[in-house]
């Protein structure tokens, strides 16, 4: 049996919590291998499951070539917006929510003041009312202008869209933390915790989780200060593509890292002597 990991998981609403909270016995989980983001994941995901863990990055992320370019003005917040029907948090919804209520009258004033233009971009979907309830949600916490939705219709053109933005800026999406692997300046705002933390895991929110990484750095933050929230925003509107990649390649291996093709993942198939049938994506 093979698993590929396909997100990034928190605690809370996730197999973690469920495996906990039943009281499900650890030793019955066994796995051949498991493809996961990091070695933090891999050793989280050790306490739960035995078998192989081969850390490769993001798979699907890993499968897009990376063509960056920040010639425009567009900043990109990454939407993770769930209609009630889907999803509701299973504390208090109006703490899971409140880092969008606080960050996002911020970056729209950020923008404004510097001339770039505030795009949201939508949820993965093609479902109109969906859609139209996620303008609302938006639309109710910074009015009805100032800024885009932009639609998300096609499984991969989300990576696009944030290969040619200036900067991304996510809470705790899985899209915010393969732009950062793609090498596009990302301010990572992950307070989800900030308000949200009547669970058992009260950190697992926060950037980077599970990995061993400060609550604080110089593009993100897991606190809600509306000055370290613009000195964010600052930082990677004006960093430069050589800045930003030392940076990164100092910091991704420990959340994510890009692995151009799954050429790691594609040899530990041949290792394995699993055939291939087609390599292209």
């Amino acid at each position: 049996i093979l698993l590929i990991q396909n997100g990034y998981r928190n605690y809370a609403h996730d197999v973690f919590e469920i495996i906990d909270e039943n009281n499900f016995d650890k030793a019955e989980f066994e796995i051949d291998l498991f493809a996961v983001f990091s070695e933090a994941t891999k050793n989280y995901y050790s306490n739960y499951i035995k078998g192989e863990k081969l850390v490769i990055g993001s798979f699907r992320n890993n499968q897009i070539p990376i063509k960056l370019s920040d010639k425009n003005l567009d900043i990109i917040f990454i939407s993770e917006f769930a209609s009630k029907k889907h999803f509701t948090p299973k504390y208090n919804p109006n703490d899971y929510w409140y880092p969008e209520y606080f960050f996002l009258p911020i970056i729209q004033e950020f923008a404004i003041n510097n001339k770039l233009k505030f795009k949201i971009l939508g949820k993965l979907n093609n479902d109109q009312k969906l859609k139209d309830e996620e303008v609302e949600f938006y639309n109710k916490i910074i009015g009805q202008t100032n800024w885009e939705y932009v639609e998300s219709n096609e499984p991969y053109e989300s990576y696009k869209k944030i290969d040619k933005c200036r900067f991304v800026i996510f809470v705790s999406s899985t899209l915010g933390y393969e732009a950062i692997a793609r090498g596009k300046p990302t301010a990572a705002l992950c307070s989800r915790n900030f308000k949200y933390n009547k669970h058992k895991v009260k950190n697992d929110y926060n950037f980077a989780w599970p990995a061993n990484i400060p609550d604080k750095g110089i593009f993100w933050t897991n606190d809600c200060k509306k000055d370290e929230t613009i000195n964010i925003l600052n930082f990677v509107n004006n960093v430069s593509h050589l800045d930003w990649k030392i940076l990164k390649d100092k910091m991704h291996k420990k959340f994510m890292f890009y692995n151009d093709n799954n050429e790691l993942f594609m040899d530990k198939l041949k290792n394995l002597n699993i055939k291939i049938k087609n390599q292209k994506y």
